[in-house]
């Protein structure tokens, strides 16, 4: 998915990407927590400008541009699958959709160079909880629903602090206020 929001760059798009591997093993190439590659993130890119041998340019303010061994297009990282992202444009904010890999699918309001966990963690699970985390600290799920509730978010929509999401295996459609959803939300941190 990728989509450009309110920011100061106005020709800056971010971009997600997945995990790359099959369900099992999870993160079988141990991609969440390596912001050295493009994979498991959600990339900012600046398309009205050339860095040298790109054909696209890195935003300066870009958090890991002076992380040393990082890829400084990573924005935020420690996703399985980032299906969907909306920008809130009255706040700025950046929203997306982790469709998970077990026992959980999640939403999370994406900050700058924000660890969401995987393979850590998928919400509230552990999966390999002795893993190397990444250089910033884990930041939990705004809303997180078990398998039992939802099987694949695919779509997240922001407006007036309200959001909307569906699942795209059992038709569900969830409108919730912010208020609301973070009071559903469950602590994620192993």
């Amino acid at each position: 998915d990728f989509c450009n929001g309110p920011d100061t760059c106005r020709s800056c798009i971010c971009i997600s990407t997945g995990d790359a591997e099959a369900p099992y093993p999870p993160d079988g190439l141990k991609t969440g927590q390596d912001i050295s590659d493009l994979l498991a993130s959600i990339l900012r890119i600046d398309v009205d400008r050339l860095d040298p041998g790109l054909a696209y340019a890195v935003p300066p303010d870009n958090p890991f541009t002076t992380t040393l061994g990082a890829r400084p297009e990573v924005w935020a990282y420690g996703f399985r699958n980032p299906w969907r992202m909306s920008f809130d444009f009255e706040s700025g904010d950046l929203w997306v959709g982790d469709v998970g890999w077990d026992l959980w699918e999640m939403i999370f309001r994406i900050e700058r160079g924000g660890n969401y966990g995987w393979s850590i963690i998928e919400g509230s699970q552990p999966i390999h909880p002795d893993d190397t985390p990444g250089p910033t600290p884990i930041i939990a799920p705004v809303v997180q629903h078990s398998h039992t509730e939802a099987r694949s978010i695919t779509a997240v929509e922001m407006g007036d602090s309200e959001f909307e999401y569906s699942d795209e295996e059992y038709g569900n459609v969830v409108n919730s206020s912010l208020q609301q959803a973070q009071v559903r939300a469950r602590p994620t941190r192993p």
